[in-house]
């Protein structure tokens, strides 16, 4: 029996495993009972529970072009020449099914490099990685905020540091490119741009990078 589920309507929120229902009908004048057929919620796993990201204009003028990631050992993502994907949605391209997943480590730091064929300088360009594997990119998920973006065959490069208290496995990384704003949120609807999805493949470890540590006469 569920608590206050004791009218024609119940409302369930926030399901976190596979469960089954059913109606349990008493009526009050013969105290006789009819009970509904079992209906089976089915949570999705939480690699197929991402948001979409909206741009109302999408990619044709302001792309992402080319996404390299270089991982463990000779892993890595050469996701090059795309120019506008309208794959999934309106400047969003799920990469999943298409580019194999990069390995990378607790604690480790990764070169990225990244273009468009657009020759302005105001496309930016962010990076999430699901490092708790909840289906979600938290703020704090956020990677990589608002790099300027070179135009091809130039590329703008930086680095990205994974959390040490990632959970390994397979989970989802976002690239997302915005036109002329800064701040935007994986899930925010924005104009122009472009959004690739890929995977990576977290690797637990046992020895970590060491602080930075100052060095001083003795």
């Amino acid at each position: 029996n569920i608590p206050g589920a004791s009218s024609i309507f119940y409302k369930v929120n926030s399901i976190q495993a596979n469960t089954d229902y059913r109606y349990v009908v008493i009526c009050t004048n013969s105290n006789s009972t009819q009970i509904s057929n079992v209906v089976s919620v089915t949570v999705k796993p939480f690699i197929e529970c991402y948001c979409t990201p909206v741009y109302t204009t999408g990619c044709a003028t302001y792309n992402l072009n080319s996404f390299k990631i270089a991982g463990d050992g000779t892993s890595a993502i050469n996701d090059l020449n795309t120019g506008c994907n309208n794959t999934t949605a309106t400047g969003y391209s799920d990469r999943t099914a298409l580019v194999g997943a990069v390995n990378i480590s607790q604690d480790g730091s990764y070169d990225i490099e990244v273009n468009t064929t657009s020759s302005t300088t105001l496309i930016y360009t962010s990076i999430w990685i699901d490092s708790n594997r909840n289906g979600a990119f938290e703020p704090f998920e956020k990677l990589l905020s608002d790099l300027v973006t070179s135009t091809n065959p130039a590329f703008a490069k930086a680095s990205i540091s994974i959390p040490d208290t990632a959970i390994p496995g397979i989970t989802r990384m976002r690239v997302r490119t915005v036109y002329s704003s800064t701040g935007v949120d994986a899930c925010a609807t924005t104009t122009w741009g472009e959004t690739h999805d890929y995977l990576v493949n977290i690797q637990a470890v046992t020895c970590y990078r060491p602080l930075d540590l100052d060095i001083s006469d003795v």
